[in-house]
């Protein structure tokens, strides 16, 4: 506990950089605390026609949890929606 408490906190955008991890990824939970959420696209990666709720089974979580990540990835331009209901995923990233 003392360790913890005498380190100092960097902004999570400042670790990303160090680490290289685009900040596109992040989904920050206040300032020092992101998850970096890649997980979603690789499942996207090798089915870009998945759904919801297959996304949620693979992930173990809930669809509105998919559903949020879905709705941030897309608000930054790294995941889109093709075509509707009926549609595919596509990735706009190097290599996903």
């Amino acid at each position: 506990i003392e360790i913890v408490q005498k380190a100092k906190k960097e902004p999570i955008e400042k670790i990303a950089r160090k680490l290289k991890i685009p900040a596109k990824y992040l989904i920050p939970y206040g300032r020092y605390i992101a998850k970096i959420d890649l997980d979603i696209l690789d499942k996207i990666k090798n089915d870009h026609k998945v759904s919801y709720r297959t996304l949620a089974d693979l992930l173990k979580i809930n669809e509105s949890a998919v559903s949020k990540h879905i709705g941030i990835l897309k608000s930054k331009g790294v995941l889109e929606r093709i075509g509707g209901t009926r549609g595919y995923w596509k990735v706009n990233i190097g290599n996903h």
